[in-house]
């Protein structure tokens, strides 16, 4: 993952075509199911732990899930657009261990959409995952409609992925 201030930094040259050194494609070809996308950012959120960030970083926190899709219909994005501005979001700044998360459109690529969440440890990414943040667990119509929109949703092969942000070392 790469950064900048704008998705079109990454269209002139195109750094994933334009011509490398041997160790460039040693080092590319030991990749395994690739899928690149050129992002940028929609909307984000600071949670309770987003000044664990390294003073004056953008570096995402230590632990990050991301998670790249489509949706099947149109309704079904304004939906999905609905329930990231009123539920997922507005929860995970709230959520024990979040730094923060990103919401993201693609400007390249083949997921339209991407969310990266950004977490201090894979612990609390763990309790993440299985507590639907921002919603009750007793159940009731906020949890159907969080279950059928992420359902609705079609992920790319492998998605989410978590991974351990490398630089600046957490």
């Amino acid at each position: 993952m790469r950064g900048a201030e704008s998705s079109y930094a990454f269209m002139n040259p195109l750094p994933f075509v334009e011509d490398k050194g041997p160790e460039d494609h040693e080092m590319l070809g030991q990749r395994l199911g690739v899928r690149t996308c050129i992002f940028t950012g929609e909307n984000r959120v600071d949670g309770p732990a987003a000044a664990s960030r390294p003073e004056g970083a953008s570096a995402p926190g230590p632990i990050i899930e991301m998670g790249t899709f489509n949706s099947l219909t149109p309704e079904d994005e304004f939906e999905m657009g609905v329930w990231y501005a009123q539920v997922r979001l507005p929860a995970l700044a709230h959520m024990p261990g979040c730094v923060g998360a990103r919401k993201l459109v693609s400007s390249a690529g083949w997921a339209k959409h991407g969310i990266l969440y950004e977490f201090v440890s894979a612990d609390a990414l763990e309790n993440f995952r299985s507590s639907l943040p921002g919603i009750s667990k007793g159940g009731g119509p906020a949890v159907e409609w969080s279950v059928r929109v992420v359902r609705r949703l079609l992920h790319a092969p492998g998605s989410p992925t978590m991974a351990a942000r490398l630089w600046p070392p957490a």
